[in-house]
């Protein structure tokens, strides 16, 4: 679970996680998560500051969006 004042409490999971973790979290360019995890077509996905992470069930890759 992170926080901030600004974006309020959100979770960050699993995969997701795990390469924001690599990037820097919350020092890396995606910055503080604005949303908790919840499923896309194909996957999940978690936005952040400054674009979105989303993992896909079939590759088990995740990806960076900017925004």
């Amino acid at each position: 679970m992170y926080w901030t004042p600004t974006t309020g409490a959100h979770e960050v999971r699993g995969a997701i996680r795990d390469t924001w973790g690599r990037m820097g979290a919350e020092r890396s360019w995606l910055g503080h998560p604005i949303s908790d995890e919840y499923a896309v077509a194909g996957g999940q996905r978690s936005d952040f500051q400054g674009g979105s992470l989303m993992w896909t069930a079939a590759s088990g890759r995740v990806d960076a969006v900017a925004r």
